[in-house]
């Protein structure tokens, strides 16, 4: 099957179109529009990602947040591996329910993704973190909207080879107008309003629509970087100062405060593990001494 940007609502007003995402990571993601697949991989792909998704090993729940964020993956999405944000959000409340669970780790290798259903994220993964002991260790990149979610974490991990930042928001507008004019198709809109259908493949793109688009940018960004300073408890200026696109490696993000720390996910997940024995002996411990004191 053909896919047309259009048809995915790449083209579409606004929201559709804004994502806090590492920009090779988006060229290549967009790129597979062209591929050709089958329905059957799209049912294979619902059907895995209609619940959550949350490995528990004594008292660690492990959540992983990789691919592309999207919040409902397209057909698209799914073929290139997205993980839709409710998902992890699901996920996320699983574990917290779940009272096996003594810690949570979410293991980021992600470029970033959409910005629609971040906020949601951020808010179900700081609930979170207020109720149980989060980690987020990252094994290759928590780029963007990665490190949007990663934040909300009482602390972060990286591999030494690792890349983190892209603090940012992008949105790519094809102008088709001229194109479409060359081969002699003009675009007739009908609409109720300067900014109602802008970005319509064939109609032009213009300065004051630009201007809007930049204004939805930066709230969204705006938002990102409040999300970065709160969790990771750094002063909104700090986070300022890295907060211009570029990704950093481990050194350099334990350095400007991003990460707390370099060590492979192996020695997290240790640390995780004796940690949540040490709590639920303490558990155990405390239930012993009521049934003696009662």
């Amino acid at each position: 099957m053909k896919i047309d940007l259009s048809d995915l609502g790449v083209n579409m007003y606004p929201s559709s179109q804004l994502w806090a995402i590492n920009e090779a990571a988006l060229k290549e993601f967009l790129s597979l529009a062209s591929l050709d697949f089958s329905f059957e991989a799209l049912d294979r792909a619902r059907a895995h990602f209609s619940g959550v998704q949350v490995s528990v090993v004594r008292g660690v729940a492990t959540i992983p947040i990789k691919g592309v964020l999207e919040k409902n993956p397209s057909v698209m999405g799914f073929v290139s591996g997205s993980t839709p944000t409710t998902l992890i959000r699901r996920s996320v409340d699983a574990a917290v329910r779940d009272k096996s669970v003594k810690s949570i780790l979410l293991s980021v290798d992600s470029p970033g993704g959409e910005v629609d259903g971040l906020t949601a994220l951020e808010d179900i993964l700081s609930r979170a973190a207020g109720t149980k002991p989060m980690t987020a260790q990252v094994d290759g990149q928590a780029a963007s909207a990665a490190l949007w979610a990663a934040s909300q974490a009482d602390q972060i991990f990286a591999e030494r080879g690792s890349l983190v930042g892209s603090i940012g928001v992008v949105a790519n507008i094809l102008d088709f107008s001229e194109a479409f004019e060359k081969d002699g198709v003009k675009v007739h809109q009908v609409s109720t309003g300067a900014f109602k259908g802008a970005g319509a493949k064939g109609t032009p793109f213009t300065e004051g629509q630009k201007a809007e688009v930049q204004r939805l940018a930066d709230s969204f960004n705006d938002n990102f970087k409040g999300a970065v300073a709160r969790g990771r408890g750094m002063s909104l200026a700090a986070v300022e100062e890295v907060a211009d696109g570029r990704l950093f490696t481990a050194q350099e993000s334990e350095a400007n405060g991003l990460i707390n720390g370099i060590q492979p996910f192996n020695v997290t997940m240790g640390k995780m593990i004796e940690a949540a024995e040490g709590l639920s002996a303490k558990g155990r411990l405390a239930r012993v001494r009521g049934i003696v004191h009662s």
